[in-house]
């Protein structure tokens, strides 16, 4: 049920600690590409872009700051959309 789905998005992306943690990318330098059970970050990639959607209009923090050189450089992809099935894949 998507309503169930959109208040856990809710919770989550109001919780300052974890949505600085992925508006700010720091998210970046803790993913794990090469374990094999794993997606190379899309899902966390995903939800990045999801909090930033969800966020830029409302960030509080005013004009972007200069790049800070302990965070990560790349910056997140549109990650594809995953269903259940390619979730488990």
């Amino acid at each position: 049920n998507t309503c169930y789905l959109n208040s856990t998005i809710q919770c989550l992306s109001h919780t300052p600690i974890l949505r600085d943690y992925f508006t700010s990318k720091a998210y970046l330098r803790d993913i794990n590409t090469t374990n094999p059970l794993g997606h190379e970050g899309r899902l966390a990639q995903a939800f990045a872009l999801l909090v930033h959607n969800l966020w830029k209009k409302h960030d509080r923090h005013g004009p972007p700051k200069a790049a800070n050189p302990n965070t990560a450089s790349s910056t997140p992809i549109d990650a594809p959309a995953l269903t259940p099935k390619t979730f488990k894949e």
